[in-house]
């Protein structure tokens, strides 16, 4: 990272943002010199000549500038704790949501399998039910087919179930 630097004097060069550093006396003497020399270098280091300031209102510049960072430091401290609460909320609720997906999926899975066992139960039951209505079929067409005890078949007696019929498949 290439450092941007500040000329203080004709002899000496720091750092930007180092200035601050710098004992108070030596700064001022070297800062008059300077002033002096070539004139004030402004801040932004494009060598262009300004009005003499003093230290003090340097000083406070220089102090009111880190003040201004320092509070928009804090504010994105701030901002940064926001977020990371809000991503940490959003989390917890991504993962009950996978959670709750899964007892979901889970569940559609066993009223599928139930529904699956319940329609092969409805086919065998079907089944069974239409072997017993042939079953009663052919024994009514054999009981038909036999004479009674007084010599006449069955059907001929009026029997209710001569008309059961079996349904279409």
């Amino acid at each position: 990272m290439a450092m941007d630097y500040m000329e203080i004097s004709s002899t000496e060069e720091v750092p930007k943002g180092k200035e601050l550093k710098m004992h108070k006396k030596r700064d001022s003497v070297s800062a008059r010199q300077h002033s002096h020399d070539k004139g004030i270098v402004k801040s932004d280091g494009s060598g262009a000549s300004g009005p003499a300031r003093t230290d003090e209102e340097e000083s406070g510049s220089f102090t009111a500038k880190i003040r201004e960072l320092e509070c928009a430091n804090h504010r994105m401290k701030n901002e940064l704790g926001r977020s990371s609460i809000h991503l940490q909320e959003s989390l917890d609720e991504n993962r009950t949501l996978h959670a709750k997906i899964r007892r979901l999926q889970d569940e559609l899975d066993s009223s599928s399998s139930r529904a699956t066992h319940l329609e092969d139960e409805l086919v065998r039951a079907t089944n069974g039910i239409t072997e017993a209505m042939q079953v009663l079929q052919d024994h009514q067409t054999q009981e038909r087919s036999r004479p009674n005890l007084h010599g006449c078949r069955q059907g001929e007696s009026g029997d209710s179930t001569a008309d059961f019929q079996l349904p279409a498949q």
